[in-house]
């Protein structure tokens, strides 16, 4: 009997350890072929427009199915869906270290795009499952934290392994990771699903809600390729809303809606979803920034700029049990709200930027927003699950990973358009001579102070919407419910016919 309860005392922590290493894997793969993409680009001859596939076909992946991945996970189990994802991610990490052409490349970051749709919010419903009401904040907040450290790390271990072994060696890094992580999962989950819903597939709802997400990702993408007024960005633009009203046409009228519309009338979840959509808008654009300024301003090569980003893993993985330990004795609200408010300032930094510029500059702000970011992210999760329940994790964890996927794409591809747009204007006042394809792809010249001000004056313009969107963030989390409850609503269980009477949310 000792020894039962040993074991059920130690699982949900061994649960815990899986899950982390999963949500870990797919964040890690956001960023960590960012500073491998040159020597990508050497081996196959290929052109950086061809290389920024590498790079968007993952996240292109990952945000048109993460929703349904979650949904069809809470219908069909959710070890059942982790599992899967983890092989069809290590398929597709295995295609990517042995290919032989970019074309393969591209289609086997798809295929961890896909797989990873299906770790996220499988990782985080079997979490909230083994955790249920105990600890549950401190479980979600290390969730979180992993994952925003994996987005962190990613430039750390893509600059490392490069530079060290080849850029396959990222790929392969994968491998052993996903061995001891299924492992875990295998032996320690218990299978769970949500028996209050239909089995049933709502067919339309994914395919609309893909398509939709693929195109706006696109159209966002392709506003600094064709422009932002271009037929071809409008147009994409254009198909994303129509295919978003119909999906919301076809999620009212259906009876097993992909997503259901209550969802949102839901005031902490649209608040939770809300503020994620700022967070991520802001959060990955710093971590972009930073590795322009470590890179091309300050000339540092892509080991030394890994290097330099070890101290925001160290803060976000010291601040994950911070925020944690904060919300279960506190609630979420404040948190996120000074956590919004702490990551604008980092990027409220950036505005301050000036030729004379170094690491000092760049550290203060990593450091905040990896302290905030990892404040965001923790409630921010906290807040979606519970508000609608642990029997709806899946689709919550979904959802509220699309958003932070669609805006991360939004805000890189704006933050990258006003760079690029505000350099071109600053070398064409202040250095008309200067060579601006040259300065925008290996920095300003070395000696060159007139390019370096440029330089530094359009990363600071480019900070000024992210500071703006965070800070509006940090407004949003204002109306979050002040009684919001961190345990949630948990639906009764309903007569399932193919499990029987079940208890809520576990599968025998």
């Amino acid at each position: 009997m000792a020894q039962s309860e040993a074991v059920s005392k130690v699982r949900p922590w061994l649960v815990l350890l899986a899950t982390c290493l999963s949500v870990f894997l797919v964040t890690l793969d956001v960023t960590i072929i960012n500073l491998a993409l040159p020597s990508i680009q050497r081996d196959f001859a290929i052109s950086l427009v061809e290389g920024s596939w590498i790079l968007n076909a993952y996240t292109l992946a990952f945000a048109a199915f993460v929703i349904v991945g979650g949904k069809l996970g809470d219908i069909f189990g959710r070890k059942r869906f982790l599992l899967l994802g983890t092989l069809v991610f290590t398929t597709g990490s295995l295609l990517g270290a042995l290919s032989p052409n970019v074309h393969t490349l591209v289609a086997a970051r798809v295929i961890q795009g896909l797989g990873g749709a299906m770790m996220m919010p499988g990782s985080l419903s079997v979490l909230t499952e083994a955790f249920q009401n105990r600890n549950m904040s401190l479980a979600i907040g290390l969730w979180g934290g992993i994952g925003a450290l994996g987005l962190v790390v990613g430039p750390l271990v893509s600059g490392s392994f490069t530079s060290l072994f080849t850029w396959r060696a990222i790929f392969f890094l994968n491998l052993p990771i996903v061995v001891v992580a299924m492992t875990i999962i295998f032996l320690t989950v218990r299978e769970s699903r949500d028996v209050t819903i239909d089995r049933r597939i709502d067919y339309l709802g994914v395919v609309l809600s893909a398509g939709a997400v693929l195109l706006l990702v696109l159209a966002i993408m392709g506003g600094n390729i064709y422009g932002w007024t271009s037929v071809q960005t409008l147009g994409l633009f254009s198909g994303a809303g129509l295919l978003i009203l119909l999906f919301a046409m076809a999620e009212i009228h259906v009876t097993y809606p992909l997503i259901e519309p209550s969802f949102f009338r839901n005031r902490a979840f649209a608040v939770g979803t809300a503020v994620r959509f700022s967070a991520g808008f802001g959060f990955v654009p710093v971590v972009l920034m930073s590795t322009i300024f470590l890179q091309n301003f300050l000339h540092k090569s892509a080991f030394e700029a890994g290097l330099l980003f070890l101290p925001a893993g160290a803060t976000i993985a010291v601040a994950t049990l911070f925020w944690g330990k904060v919300v279960d004795y506190y609630g979420p609200r404040i948190p996120m709200i000074i956590g919004m408010a702490i990551t604008g300032v980092a990027a409220l930094l950036w505005l301050r930027f000036d030729a004379s510029s170094g690491y000092t500059a760049i550290l203060a702000s990593l450091l905040l927003a990896s302290f905030g970011g990892a404040a965001a992210f923790v409630t921010t999760t906290v807040i979606v699950v519970n508000s609608l329940g642990v029997n709806k994790a899946g689709v919550a964890s979904g959802i509220a990973n699309m958003m932070q996927n669609v805006s991360a794409a939004l805000g890189v591809a704006l933050v990258s358009a006003v760079f690029l747009n505000s350099l071109r204007s600053e070398l064409a006042e202040k250095a008309p001579f200067a060579d601006y394809q040259r300065v925008q792809s290996f920095g300003p010249e070395i000696g060159s102070v007139v390019q370096a001000e440029a330089f530094a004056n359009a990363m600071s313009d480019a900070a000024l919407a992210v500071v703006i969107v965070l800070f509006l963030g940090a407004a949003i989390a204002f109306f979050l419910p002040k009684d919001f409850s961190i345990s949630g609503p948990v639906a009764p269980p309903l007569k399932d016919p193919d499990a029987g009477n079940v208890p809520p949310n576990v599968v025998d």
